[in-house]
């Protein structure tokens, strides 16, 4: 189960080649961070009492940078029960931390990268 950011742009991809590598990189490196950011977020905004801490231990990120794709989940060798939290389960409500916390960080994260575009744009880079 995870919650994955992709750039589907297919033109966004094309022009990207055409960019600087410096600007490359700072593109991969903000989606990282963004996913770091929605990873953290969703670890600390929860509705679960945390005893152990496995669930917020169970939230891992990862860049692909050829696919310019992000992805935030839930481990279930770490903690089985987190997936039931997010979706829910029969007498338990949901809590979708996990997209709740992309809502929260989504902007921020278009926002990082229109910036570095813009740069790139300018010479910047």
């Amino acid at each position: 189960m995870g919650l994955r950011v992709k750039i589907d742009s297919r033109k966004f991809k094309a022009d990207m080649r055409k960019f600087p590598a410096a600007a490359r990189n700072a593109v991969v490196r903000e989606l990282g961070q963004g996913m770091a950011g929605i990873q953290i977020d969703a670890r600390q905004h929860h509705r679960f009492k945390t005893q152990t801490g496995a669930l917020e231990r169970s939230v891992l990120s990862e860049v692909d940078p050829i696919k310019l794709q992000g992805t935030v989940w839930l481990e279930d060798g770490v903690a089985r029960y987190g997936k039931y939290i997010h979706r829910g389960f029969k007498s338990w409500q949901a809590d979708p931390f996990l997209y709740d916390a992309f809502r929260r960080k989504k902007k921020q994260i278009i926002k990082n990268i229109e910036t570095i575009i813009i740069r790139v744009a300018r010479g910047i880079f």
